[in-house]
């Protein structure tokens, strides 16, 4: 038995837009639930939470917020291609439509975001897509990471409002990681 064995006690949670049932425990992938939101109330520090795409076509449609102190390591990950800057390949987010807040508002340490399709639509106006908080608002985020994800805005929504968004706001960059995501319109 390793020295080590007991220190670190990560869980997995599951998140399935289609098929899921917002109630369950999310400790599974038959006990999916249906948001990140709900998966992350169920998460702490260095948990993993896995997104399933869902229908082509279909995204997900919340302002989700990640917990200063309680969830440091985090790792989010879609399940699809974020990439690919369309939801036919990724597993694809947008915020609640009257709501001017970012889709995810990161405020823990040493988290992971990967694979995910970020689109922006007039509610987040001013604050982007992802907001990594630090020192501001209750944040501290540094050192994470955001990889293979892309962010694209609703060109009519950039029209009518007449404001191109930061996709990634970062208060602060110790030790922040960006690599391989994909940018169009910001």
């Amino acid at each position: 038995m390793s020295r080590f064995a007991g220190l670190w006690r990560s869980r997995t949670f599951y998140v399935d837009g289609t098929s899921g049932v917002l109630g369950n425990n999310a400790r599974s992938p038959r006990r999916a639930t249906t948001t990140l939101t709900k998966a992350v109330s169920y998460a702490g520090t260095d948990d993993t939470i896995y997104i399933r795409p869902q229908a082509v076509g279909v995204r997900y449609t919340e302002n989700v917020v990640v917990p200063v102190t309680t969830h440091a390591g985090l790792n989010i990950i879609g399940t699809g291609n974020g990439r690919g800057n369309s939801v036919y390949q990724a597993c694809s987010f947008k915020g609640a439509t009257s709501v001017d807040s970012p889709i995810l508002d990161l405020n823990s340490s040493y988290a992971n975001v990967e694979n995910i399709h970020f689109w922006s639509n007039a509610a987040q106006l001013v604050v982007g897509m992802i907001r990594m908080r630090w020192n501001t608002g209750g944040g501290l985020n540094i050192g994470s990471s955001i990889v293979n994800c892309s962010f694209s805005e609703n060109p009519d929504s950039v029209a009518a409002a007449g404001v191109l968004q930061s996709y990634i706001r970062m208060d602060s960059t110790e030790g922040q990681l960006v690599q391989g995501c994909f940018f169009e319109n910001c």
